[in-house]
């Protein structure tokens, strides 16, 4: 997963990442969706999720561009791993919604997306950053849109889900992922999306 050495692509993917986490939700609102994420998709990674992920934040292009990671003393694993690939799809679903968009590529992903679930998307991504002291994102008050409509629920349909599939596999698809890994993340992304909808008593 991480044979290969950066592309022109995978340089543009670091640069958002880079700066998504200087301009957008703070980066503890992201680590604790990341975590939710890769704890119910790949759970034998947690024990290693806290210092991948401050790997990510040192230098995303290094990881996400195909180099191998250092692990640490005393690991002995394999790590080619899926963590920091789901820390760059949490950080592109939260620019989703918070209209902070610094990269033409990310821009045009984004734009994928429709209206609807968008404003779904933000409303499972509040749920989950609405606390004291974190970053709020795009909607004022529970179900509550981005443009100030109410929303009976936030579960997206099978078409609100192909929008936000697209959208990601185009975002990731600038990273060392392969075009089956790219699809494999986005469904992994979908269903822990879908799931939380489901068993949100709020939603």
């Amino acid at each position: 997963m991480f044979g290969r050495g950066r592309s022109k692509k995978e340089r543009a993917a670091a640069r958002f990442a880079e700066e998504s986490d200087r301009a957008g939700p703070s980066w503890q609102d992201q680590l604790d969706v990341a975590r939710e994420v890769v704890a119910s998709s790949c759970p034998g990674e947690l024990e290693l999720f806290d210092w991948v992920a401050a790997e990510f934040r040192n230098d995303p292009g290094r990881v996400l561009g195909g180099k191998r990671l250092r692990a640490p003393i005393g690991a002995g694993v394999d790590l080619s791993l899926l963590t920091p690939y789901v820390l760059s799809a949490v950080t592109f679903l939260f620019a989703a919604v918070t209209a902070r968009v610094v990269d033409r590529g990310a821009d045009a992903a984004i734009d994928k997306i429709g209206r609807a679930a968008r404003d779904k998307l933000a409303i499972l991504l509040r749920r989950r950053t609405d606390r004291p002291g974190g970053d709020d994102v795009a909607v004022a008050e529970t179900n509550a849109g981005a443009h100030g409509d109410r929303i009976a629920s936030a579960r997206f349909t099978p078409a609100e889900e192909d929008e936000l599939r697209k959208a990601l596999v185009a975002h990731i698809l600038v990273s060392s992922l392969t075009e089956d890994e790219t699809r494999q993340l986005a469904e992994v992304m979908i269903d822990w999306l879908r799931r939380r909808g489901e068993t949100d008593p709020e939603a």
